[in-house]
């Protein structure tokens, strides 16, 4: 049996643990979120839902919140409700904020704005 990638305790995750992010799950998820992308990997809602034990709902709202507080942008694969937006056979994307990247790289975008 092939064994599943795995997220990564890579530099962003160590990151995004050191934030100062309101709520204990949305740290969570967003610290799995981060090690899905230290691992070059793209989870689906049902696998952060396993992951972290809660209901693929409620990683959509969890989602949300950290999406209008700036920490991620979210690409979702499908429409409708929370809960609903994802897509057979699709993925929703997740782009880590600007403190996810490497420092370099966001100090040099910064000046040249």
């Amino acid at each position: 049996m092939t064994e599943r990638p795995k997220p990564v305790r890579g530099e962003r995750f160590e990151r995004a643990a050191r934030l100062p992010i309101e709520g204990r799950k949305r740290r969570r998820l967003l610290a799995l979120l981060a090690a899905y992308a230290d691992a070059s990997l793209e989870p689906s809602v049902n696998q952060l839902a396993t992951t972290l034990k809660l209901d693929p709902r409620k990683i959509d709202a969890l989602l949300d919140a950290l999406e209008r507080d700036g920490w991620i942008r979210v690409e979702w694969a499908g429409t409708g409700r929370p809960g609903r937006r994802s897509a057979p056979g699709r993925r929703n994307r997740y782009e880590l904020g600007d403190w996810a990247r490497e420092p370099a790289t966001a100090a040099s975008e910064a000046t040249s704005r």
